[in-house]
């Protein structure tokens, strides 16, 4: 080893670190540094030994890696070009299915809202079947009773209107859940248990 450090140079530097030095009181004599120089020297060669095989390894595996990835990259664009008609259709169904789930619910909703006006009606002629009863205890007179027969008779034509209002959504609700299901098994979506029960109560 040949140092490229001038000799002026070399002594000005050993006299501004010399104080910081300290004396190896270790009982070493002193030539620790010549062995890890030997090792140095040592793990150079077998390096330099080493580097022809491992490069023309790294070489081969590199040329390898550059096939697959060019491989992966022409089945990448094959799998593109397959698949770009049926990614359209299926974002069709997919807009399709939602305006179907939406028109399901707006439908439920008015299920709901008639259900909740039949039971009101319902209310309203158990109410006046009360007043029948009273009415009937406490007069003779039948012109009131008859008053209140019509509208008994009065409710029930709303009742029937109402239950027919009823069968009307609840068929059209049936024909979007039967589309929508349809529309799952055509996707290849499972289908929901609890939807198949709501279709028979409905």
């Amino acid at each position: 080893m040949q140092s490229s450090i001038g000799r002026d140079e070399w002594m000005l530097e050993v006299e501004r670190v010399a104080h910081k030095l300290k004396i190896n009181k270790t009982g070493s004599d002193g030539k620790e540094w010549r062995s890890h120089m030997d090792q140095t020297k040592k793990y150079h060669e077998q390096v330099q030994s080493s580097l022809p095989e491992v490069r023309g390894k790294l070489e081969r595996l590199s040329e390898d890696v550059s096939r697959a990835l060019e491989k992966i990259g022409k089945k990448e664009q094959v799998l593109t070009r397959s698949f770009q008609g049926m990614t359209g259709d299926y974002r069709a169904h997919s807009d399709n299915l939602k305006e179907i789930q939406s028109n399901f619910q707006r439908m439920s909703k008015n299920v709901q809202e008639l259900e909740s006006e039949l039971m009101e009606v319902n209310e309203r002629l158990t109410r006046v079947s009360g007043k029948i009863d009273d009415t009937g205890k406490s007069f003779s007179d039948n012109s009131p009773l008859q008053n209140i027969k019509k509208s008994i008779v009065g409710v029930k034509n709303d009742i029937k209107t109402i239950d027919i209002r009823i069968g009307v959504v609840s068929n059209t609700l049936l024909q979007l859940k039967l589309k929508e299901r349809a529309k799952q098994i055509e996707d290849g979506k499972p289908i929901d248990i609890l939807d198949n029960e709501y279709e028979l109560e409905v």
